[in-house]
């Protein structure tokens, strides 16, 4: 069993590492990111016949696959029926982190802890490979990102972002067993953080940004006594206060938000900044809305919307959009009950 876990070890932290890795620009469409999703299913195959079915269930555990399931069954039903355009595109999205949790909570039997802490350590790692790759873009070619009106990641900027956000969170939530002095642990830390934020300002993932702020602020806000809450508030002023009196930081954030691209005289330009994303949801809004059975089922996939709370409604209608959020909410349940990320029960 022994020789089992350290080859499931090893195929774990591979399948985490080049998945991180394939949203690197020259991998992106590459085989690496083909390699990637093979794996997964490999990977799952593998837990399974050497596991034998074994897992620690929890609540959460049954919630996730249970609605899963039925969303993707209920999909392919609907659109068989109805769809003119396919099947919901979000069917692929949710059927790789499902596959990823079942491989996650049957790791336990076989390798236990471990595993886990391998799997974070190979993600973190990933993610520094990416932010220490576009921090050294950002630092060596700063005066020319800051006057270009381009992305510098016109193809896959979000899911970079997203990545390295995570990866954020990981660092300063996730428990890690180093033998390390404390001193240590805070300065790697630190510098972790600083450039994984360096890397996500270089490509200028706006909603991953505002996302990562606001969790680490609430996540920390939470874990004070009312008067730490209160001096957290201020110095959170007083910071806004020095970014708009500061021309340099000002006209820096200004770039990582791109409201410079999306401002006419000075005034934002709403739907510019959401890149168009504001009119899209409009129009969608009147398409599923004359559309036969729309609001009900949706509108299966073949359109543009690039929000998941809008994207999965249009996609999927008001009967089977609460299975999504069912997992969603009770996650956000779970996490603001135990005030933190991690949970040893879930």
């Amino acid at each position: 069993m022994v020789k089992k876990a350290v080859i499931f070890d090893i195929l774990f932290s591979v399948t985490v590492l080049l998945s991180v890795l394939s949203q690197l620009p020259d991998l992106r469409d590459g085989i690496v990111s083909t390699v990637f999703r093979a794996l997964w299913v490999v990977l799952l195959i593998y837990i399974i016949a050497v596991g034998r079915g074994f897992v620690k269930t929890t609540t959460f555990m049954y919630v996730f696959i249970i609605c899963g399931v039925i969303f993707i069954v209920a999909q392919y039903f609907v659109s068989a029926i109805l769809y003119e355009y396919g099947v919901a595109q979000f069917v692929g999205l949710l059927a790789i982190p499902l596959m990823v949790y079942i491989s996650g909570s049957l790791a336990e039997y076989i390798s236990g802890e471990r595993v886990i802490q391998l799997a974070v350590c190979s993600y973190l790692a990933g993610a520094f490979v990416i932010a220490a790759d576009a921090a050294i873009d950002l630092l060596t070619n700063f005066s020319s990102w800051m006057s270009s009106e381009l992305y510098s990641y016109e193809s896959g900027k979000n899911a970079v972002g997203q990545i390295l956000a995570v990866a954020i969170i990981l660092v300063c939530f996730y428990d890690f067993k180093f033998n390390i002095s404390n001193r240590l642990m805070i300065f790697l830390k630190v510098l972790y953080v600083l450039i994984a934020f360096m890397g996500m300002a270089y490509v200028q993932s706006r909603g991953a940004i505002i996302a990562v702020a606001a969790t680490l602020f609430v996540s920390i806000f939470l874990s004070l006594n009312s008067r730490q809450r209160i001096a957290a508030i201020l110095i959170l002023i007083i910071a806004v206060v020095i970014v708009l009196n500061i021309d340099f930081l000002y006209d820096f954030v200004c770039h990582i938000l791109y409201i410079d691209k999306y401002s006419t005289d000075g005034v934002l330009d709403v739907n510019k900044f959401s890149s168009g994303r504001l009119n899209n949801i409009t129009n969608n809004i009147n398409r599923i809305w004359n559309t036969d059975w729309g609001m009900l089922f949706g509108m299966g996939t073949g359109y543009y919307v690039d929000n998941f709370y809008f994207c999965v409604f249009f996609e999927c209608g008001i009967v089977m959009t609460p299975l999504i959020f069912i997992i969603f909410f009770y996650r956000v349940y779970l996490n603001f009950k135990n005030r933190r990320f991690f949970t040893p029960d879930d």
